[in-house]
């Protein structure tokens, strides 16, 4: 990782430009500016273009300075571009903001998936930060209630934590220093030494360097000034009568605490988890479905240079273009949503054929009156015979009180289905599909 470079020109390289604009230009001008937000690192070394790239890049930068935006934080002066793929991506955003799914589905969405995404995205927002473990087994271990054993479980459990008090607490309430220090206590207990647990850092020389180089990469602010940033922070955050759209701010505020760097340690996690709360407080309930760390974590190289950027990219006039992250994140958030809307599709298609794929064990039930999430939980049986079921798993997973969950293997247990055994102070329940 290094800092990217940019490059200086002149009033001549300027001229020289001006000459150059034209129609082709123009159509160069929107792929680089709208399609692909392209910085300098990439254009140089673009091939086929119609002009030099330093041409191409003095001309993007004019078009842009056009449409800039300025956020003033601080003393600091970011900009940023919305431009119409942004738009674009926005306005889908706007149409599901409160996306409500069809009856014979609503239920099981709304417990199993929404349990699931929550679980999901914890782990990626983990995994970003190195923790090593698959999805899969991280997710059993969650549902199954078992202690974290190491780091890296600790880690993802703490991130389960947080997200699950951001959904149960926060969803409705302003930012406040108590509540990200809260969340930063949840994401970070156990993991770094107590004094430094849901505190502000009190020391500086936390420096973001090249690990090739050793050149630095950014120098967060001085510790004196954290707590008067954060309550900063906070003000931006609750207030209302601003214009920049609401999803643009959660990713903002996801950038400056990487910027700003108020922790020793989990500044990423806290990030990730403060931009979660101020998009669900936004009113955005659709993004309870959405795992947007796993695209992240699937382009962690991209993500790093998102932030590179935006700091590489400044001048006298500002502190960074924003744009770069921003583009970045929505990308993330447009590849979550087309997940979740092709895994709803494959879910409505499942269900038409549900009832004929298990016609023969639903004759064996006395009761043929199974629910969406009994159906499910019969899939998972049916896809797993050696896997051990407990009543504390499908409490994890859907989200039901514990008779409930009780109640729901106890059925499949009265006819046959699960095997109901004691293990120590609980039961288990085993597939006994096969026998």
């Amino acid at each position: 990782m290094k800092l990217p470079e940019v490059l200086i020109y002149t009033k001549e390289d300027e001229k020289e430009a001006s000459y150059c604009y034209n129609d082709e230009i123009i159509e160069y001008i929107k792929k680089y500016n709208v399609e692909e937000y392209i910085h300098w690192e990439k254009l140089k070394y673009k091939k086929g273009l119609p002009i030099e790239p330093k041409y191409l890049w003095i001309l993007l930068n004019r078009d842009r300075k056009i449409h800039f935006k300025d956020l003033k934080f601080y003393n600091w002066t970011f900009k940023y571009y919305i431009n119409d793929k942004i738009q674009k991506i926005l306005g889908e955003l706007d149409i599901l903001k409160n996306m409500e799914f069809p009856n014979e589905i609503g239920d099981l969405i709304s417990s199993k998936y929404k349990i699931d995404a929550l679980i999901e995205e914890s782990i990626a927002s983990s995994q970003i930060e190195g923790a090593k473990t698959t999805t899969k087994i991280a997710k059993e271990t969650i549902k199954s209630g078992k202690k974290p054993k190491n780091n890296d479980e600790i880690m993802i459990y703490n991130n389960h934590e947080a997200m699950k008090y951001i959904t149960n607490e926060l969803k409705n309430k302003d930012f406040t220093i108590d509540e990200i220090l809260k969340i930063h206590n949840l994401i970070s207990k156990e993991l770094i030494g107590n004094e430094y647990v849901g505190e502000f850092r009190t020391i500086d020389g936390v420096i973001v360097r090249d690990i090739k180089t050793n050149k630095t990469l950014h120098i967060p602010p001085n510790h004196e000034l954290i707590e008067s940033l954060m309550n900063e922070l906070c003000n931006f955050a609750n207030n209302k009568e601003d214009s920049i759209h609401p999803i643009i701010k959660g990713i903002i505020i996801h950038f400056l605490i990487g910027y700003i760097h108020p922790f020793i340690d989990g500044n990423g996690r806290t990030a990730r988890a403060l931009f979660y709360w101020y998009i669900l407080n936004s009113g955005y309930t659709i993004f309870e479905y959405l795992k947007v760390s796993e695209f992240i974590n699937k382009s962690k190289g991209q993500y790093k240079n998102s932030y590179l950027y935006v700091e590489s990219h400044k001048c006298n006039e500002y502190e960074g273009d924003l744009t770069y992250f921003i583009s970045y994140i929505l990308n993330c958030i447009e590849k979550s949503r087309n997940e979740f809307k092709e895994e709803l599709e494959l879910l409505e298609d499942e269900l038409k054929h549900k009832d004929k794929i298990y016609n023969n064990l639903l004759n064996d039930l006395k009761n043929n009156n199974l629910n969406l999430r009994q159906l499910d939980i019969l899939e998972e049986i049916i896809e797993n015979p050696k896997k051990k079921f407990t009543i504390k798993y499908i409490v994890n997973s859907y989200g039901v009180a514990y008779a409930t969950a009780r109640n729901d293997l106890n059925i499949f247990a009265g006819c046959g289905i699960l095997q109901k055994k004691k293990a120590g102070k609980e039961f288990i329940y085993v597939p006994n599909i096969l026998n």
